[in-house]
């Protein structure tokens, strides 16, 4: 069972399957937290064109992005114009997401897992990353 305590801890996993129900109880405990919530299509993101599309556009990712994986993680690491204490992405219709292109569909999971690991171990990060490791883990809603 996927948990609000399970996605906003420091350990991992950091990828996390979740019905629908278990979505919407996580929502209701983060409103009253100091987490902030992604909330991405995984319709919209059946190709890698459109994960990226959708990332960008809720991340906000600067006009350098360049479409591509190493951009993608170079973003993602950053996020310094996006500060928070904890970072919850819940991605609606999870199954759908790289469903036209799976074969991208482990190196995305192995890179948004690799990013969660990297948030949750961090040091000095100053105040307005809470000085140290923060939660950054991904829900996919199936």
């Amino acid at each position: 069972m996927t948990t609000f305590e399970l996605v906003t801890s420091l350990s991992g996993p950091r990828v996390h399957e979740a019905s629908k129900r278990e979505a919407s109880l996580i929502r209701t405990a983060a409103a009253k937290a100091d987490v902030l919530v992604i909330e991405l299509a995984g319709n919209r993101m059946r190709t890698l064109d459109g994960l990226f599309g959708e990332y960008a556009q809720a991340f906000a990712f600067r006009g350098y992005f360049g479409w591509n994986w190493a951009a993608f993680d170079e973003c993602l690491y950053d996020l310094g114009w996006l500060p928070a204490r904890s970072y919850l992405t819940i991605i609606s219709d999870g199954s759908e997401v790289l469903s036209q292109e799976p074969e991208e569909l482990e190196t995305y999971m192995r890179v948004i897992g690799r990013i969660g690991q990297a948030w949750s171990t961090s040091v000095g990060r100053g105040y307005e990353w809470g000085h140290g490791e923060l939660p950054f883990h991904t829900i996919l809603v199936k």
